[in-house]
């Protein structure tokens, strides 16, 4: 929560009428929430499905917050974001070629996450457990698809950012 939280308050940034200098330097500083996004929800999904003992689950989760770490000093590079557009609806970053890993990565660790939930809701005898899943997983489903409509906007494709709602 404190992860996206973090990345919609960078967001906000750009509908604000402040310099493009002072959105930029927001919308960095709480990127950093979007770029930890993935793993923490793995992080979370390992827990709720109890299979974070398993060793292949704690090397990749270690893996999905290495990564994070470098995208982290990464975001602060013009790799990552080349620049600020005007927009009719406030400022949007334009992806550089570093940006791209970025969203390879997001869209794995996430599948990963809503696919041990699925395995471990077919597997599941507790009522309550499936239960729990399904709403987490129906809540999550809708945010990565709705939320992923944003990467549209970074990527310079001219779509209303919807992707705040979710």
């Amino acid at each position: 929560s404190l992860c996206l939280a973090s990345w919609n308050l960078g967001v906000l940034s750009w509908y604000l009428p402040l310099p493009e200098h002072v959105i930029e330097l927001l919308s960095r500083v709480f990127r950093t929430g979007l770029l930890f996004v993935a793993p923490t929800s793995l992080h979370f999904c390992l827990i709720l499905s109890s299979s974070l003992e398993k060793k292949k689950n704690q090397q990749g989760l270690l893996i999905a917050y290495i990564l994070a770490i470098l995208f982290s000093f990464f975001n602060w590079t013009p790799y990552f974001i080349a620049e600020f557009k005007q927009t009719l609806w406030g400022y949007s970053p334009v992806a550089n070629w570093g940006y791209y890993p970025f969203i390879a990565n997001f869209l794995f660790f996430i599948g990963w996450g809503l696919f041990i939930l699925y395995q471990k809701y077919q597997t599941t005898t507790s009522p309550l457990l499936a239960n729990r899943i399904r709403y987490l997983f129906a809540g999550s489903l809708m945010a990565v698809l709705l939320g992923s409509i944003n990467f549209l906007t970074i990527l310079n494709i001219p779509i209303y950012p919807i992707g705040n709602l979710a």
